[in-house]
């Protein structure tokens, strides 16, 4: 889980043969540079499917291939058999990876903002995760307000 790391950073290391992209110590974690884009593009499109949509449903281009032989690409990308609760906690997720790789991703922020019910999220780990995009993009303006916004739900503003 991220809400244990101290720093998270995108590392301009090339992968070298059999080797996981992914780097941990000290509980710091840090991606090689060249997983980040196959690594978006799927989490974004994973998000856009499977995040709830007031009455609208958005049939997602990057999932939508078949193969040669008619079939789904990808089953384990069906996201349709998921409950309401498994879709908000894998949208949840997923946001959070996005906003991680992308701290500006506005929205990804908005969602999580809107996913707020009382006693759904919690406010220390929300507020480590801002943290920790601060580590990596220390002006990003969106982090800031989702800051603010959880200050002024922690004080008892709104």
């Amino acid at each position: 889980m991220f809400c244990c790391r101290d720093e998270f950073d995108i590392v301009p290391q090339e992968s070298q043969a059999n080797r996981s992209p992914v780097l941990h110590t000290d509980h710091k974690l840090a991606l090689e540079s060249w997983c980040v884009p196959f690594l978006y593009t799927h989490s974004f499109g994973c998000f856009l499917e499977v995040r709830p949509r007031k009455g609208v449903q958005v049939k997602n281009p990057f999932l939508s291939q078949t193969s040669s032989n008619g079939t789904p690409r990808n089953d384990i990308l069906n996201h349709s058999k998921l409950s309401e609760e498994e879709r908000r906690s894998r949208a949840l997720d997923l946001s959070r990876l996005l906003v991680l790789l992308n701290p500006d991703l506005t929205l990804a922020w908005n969602f999580r903002r809107e996913s707020f019910q009382p006693g759904g999220l919690d406010l220390d780990k929300e507020l480590r995760l801002v943290t920790l995009c601060a580590t990596r993009k220390p002006k990003c303006s969106e982090g800031f307000y989702y800051r603010r916004y959880w200050k002024c739900i922690a004080i008892g503003v709104k």
